[in-house]
C-alpha cells in the first residue's frame, strides 16, 4: 500500500484529487474510455466538490469515463442517504458524463432484483476475469467495513455473486453491494481515511493480523498490488507513530 499523506481533510481531497487527474489522463492515453468506481458516505464529499471545479473540468476527460458505484442504501433516489444522489449532486451532473455512462444502482425495486440487475449490467462491461475498474475509490469505516461489507458478516467471503444484498448495523439497515470478487480485480484501489475517528481502526487494519472477520476491508486486495492510501494526519498518526 502506498501511502499519501496530508495535514488536514482539505489538503488531503486537493491531493486526491489531482492525483486522480493524473491518473486518469495517464490511462487515457493507451485507452478510449476510463472506469471509475464511486465510495459513498461522507469522507469523498470534499473530494466530490474539487473534482467538480472548473479546474477539474479541463484536466479530465469526462465524456469518456464510465462510472459505477461500489454500494448503495436501498433508499429512494430522492432521499439524502442514497449514495448515487450524493455523487450526482456533488460530481456528475456537472461534469459533462453523458447519462448513459453513469450507472446508479436501482433502489425502485427489492434488493434481490436491483442486486441481480446491476450485476447483469456490470457483466456487460466487464469479463469474468482479467481486469474490471481502471480506479476504485472506496473508504474504511470506523468498524473497519468497507463498500457494505460489515464484520462478522458472511457476506465477506462471497466467492461466486458479482453483486449482492446486505444489511448495516445501523441505518439505513438495507444495503446492496459489490463483493471482492469484482472490486479486487480493479486496475488500481485508493482508499480515502480521514478524521481522529478512523485513527484507531486505521493503525488496527494495517497493523493487526489479516482477520477479515474482524476487518472487512482487509480482504479488498488488487491483483497489481496496486493500492494507495490518501489519508490526513488526523486518521493515520496513530499508525505512523507505531510503525516508526
Amino acid at each position: 500500500m502506498q501511502f499519501h499523506v496530508y495535514k488536514n481533510t482539505s489538503a488531503m481531497s486537493e491531493g486526491a484529487a489531482e492525483w486522480i487527474a493524473s491518473y486518469i489522463t495517464e490511462k487515457l492515453r493507451d485507452k478510449p474510455t476510463f472506469s471509475l468506481l464511486l465510495s459513498g458516505g461522507n469522507t469523498p464529499k470534499n473530494l466530490y466538490d474539487i473534482l467538480a471545479a472548473d479546474k477539474f473540468k479541463q484536466k479530465i476527460s469526462w465524456e469518456k469515463i464510465n462510472v459505477f458505484f461500489g454500494d448503495e442504501r436501498a433508499v429512494p433516489f430522492s432521499d439524502v442517504h442514497n449514495n448515487g444522489r450524493m455523487a450526482y449532486e456533488l460530481l456528475l451532473k456537472s461534469s459533462g458524463i453523458p447519462s448513459s455512462q453513469i450507472h446508479f444502482i436501482d433502489t425502485s425495486v427489492s434488493r434481490e432484483e436491483s442486486a441481480l440487475e446491476y450485476e447483469k449490467m456490470l457483466r456487460s462491461h466487464f469479463t469474468d476475469d482479467g481486469p474490471t475498474f481502471d480506479l476504485a475509490l472506496l473508504g474504511i469505516g470506523n468498524d473497519g467495513h468497507t463498500l457494505s461489507l460489515f464484520p462478522g458478516k458472511k457476506q465477506v467471503y462471497e466467492k461466486n455473486k458479482w453483486v449482492i444484498t446486505s444489511e448495516a448495523p445501523e441505518a439505513p439497515v438495507d444495503r446492496i453491494t459489490l463483493t471482492p470478487k469484482i472490486v479486487n480485480r480493479s486496475q488500481c484501489i485508493a482508499f480515502l481515511v480521514a478524521g481522529k475517528s478512523k485513527s484507531e481502526i486505521l493503525d488496527k487494519v494495517i497493523r493487526d493480523k489479516y482477520d477479515p472477520d474482524l476487518y472487512p476491508v482487509q480482504i479488498i486486495k488488487n491483483y497489481p498490488d496496486n493500492i494507495h492510501l490518501f489519508a490526513d494526519r488526523d486518521a493515520i498518526d496513530k499508525v505512523l507513530k507505531n510503525t516508526a
